[in-house]
């Protein structure tokens, strides 16, 4: 059996779309928020991989804290549901 998944928006507001967050610190609050109440993985597609630069302590604070599960042209999957205690020794998948 399949489980099945919730896409939230990021940033979101009663679960609708609400907008990019102001700065990197807004970003990563809002990454911990989501986080805290449930949100088992991050996945950012290819649309949006600008946000990796533009939040560039966000994306830091992604890969020093979670293990990412898969990365390729398309899109980078974070692992949400445990922090990491120390630098990743969780192998990162890469595709085409």
């Amino acid at each position: 059996m399949a489980t099945i998944h919730q896409a939230i928006p990021f940033i979101e507001k009663e679960g609708k779309y609400w907008g990019e967050p102001a700065d990197a610190t807004t970003a990563i609050q809002e990454v911990e928020r989501l986080r805290k109440e449930g949100a088992s993985f991050m996945v950012i597609a290819w649309p949006a991989f600008w946000w990796l630069e533009y939040y560039k302590e966000m994306h830091q604070h992604l890969r020093l804290n979670f293990s990412c599960l898969l990365e390729n042209k398309n899109l980078v999957l974070f692992d949400l549901r445990q922090q990491l205690t120390e630098r990743s020794s969780f192998p990162t998948i890469y595709s085409n």
